[in-house]
């Protein structure tokens, strides 16, 4: 995801896709070839029963389908699985990750892709995850470090500024809203996580995407979601003159707008664990 929210999918109608579907989907877009590379790497075979959890427009359970016997979808967004549907994601399921509607063992891998962060208990959905996996199952988690997840060139004392007032926004929206603020930075111990759930051999993998300008649209797409992300988190935790010097590299009605800058390049890390039951 590009955008942390507490809880999508709560108070959006019907038809309603959340705010960061947008931005969302331009990276998987934009990434489509280290995505692919990813999804190659995991354990299916033919026979393979996948669950794919919070699945979005189903761009990971397509792509896993091509190679496992079946992927189920399941997220809480009644639009996303319509897209995900539309898309060619046959089985989907409504329903809650705190509370799988599945027997223990189901599947042979559980997969979930850049929601730990947002839904409401990341623990126990990660839990959930767990008592669903079967015996030599494995779980799959790919995530992102929101205060380091794309790297660009700007001067290295504004971005420490930055990163202490992310860090300081993200701490703000955990209060508000009683959650830890380690659910925003799981990316950070998977392997620890996933070993306390009795999961083994826990590997953890970086994806790394690298571009330069000119930038594709739907890499600019990606980059104006995150950059307001970005802003947004920050800003309020900063004083004037770094304010200033942010909202101005990443507004992109600025002249200094950084994805618009000469020999413009970004590095985006993203973290997959893979770990076996």
């Amino acid at each position: 995801m590009t955008e942390l929210t507490p809880e999508p999918g709560r108070g959006l109608g019907e038809n309603e896709l959340p705010s960061y579907a947008e931005a969302l989907h331009a990276f998987h877009a934009a990434a489509a070839s280290e995505l692919s590379v990813l999804h190659a790497t995991l354990p299916l075979s033919p026979r393979s029963l996948v669950l794919d959890l919070a699945c979005g427009d189903g761009c990971h359970g397509v792509r896993m389908a091509e190679r496992a016997g079946r992927v189920v979808g399941l997220d809480r967004s009644s639009a996303y699985l319509h897209a995900a549907r539309a898309r060619g994601l046959a089985s989907v399921v409504q329903a809650n990750a705190a509370a799988l509607p599945f027997a223990d063992g189901t599947f042979d891998l559980a997969f979930c892709a850049h929601s730990l962060g947002s839904l409401p208990d990341h623990r126990a959905a990660l839990a959930e995850m767990a008592r669903v996996t079967g015996r030599d199952g494995w779980i799959a988690i790919l995530e992102s470090d929101p205060l380091h997840r794309v790297l660009m060139p700007w001067d290295p004392r504004l971005e420490l500024e930055v990163r202490r007032a992310q860090l300081d926004g993200l701490e703000a929206l955990a209060r508000e809203h009683g959650m830890p603020l380690d659910k925003f930075t799981c990316a950070r111990r998977l392997d620890r996580l996933l070993s306390s759930l009795g999961f083994d051999d826990c590997r953890l993998q970086t994806l790394v995407v690298e571009r330069r300008s000119p930038l594709g649209p739907d890499e600019e797409l990606f980059l104006r979601g995150y950059l307001a992300d970005v802003r947004a988190r920050a800003s309020p935790h900063l004083g004037g003159e770094h304010r200033r010097a942010l909202e101005a590299l990443t507004s992109p009605d600025s002249p200094a707008y950084l994805p618009r800058q000469t020999a413009f390049r970004y590095l985006q890390l993203e973290t997959l664990a893979l770990a076996r039951r």
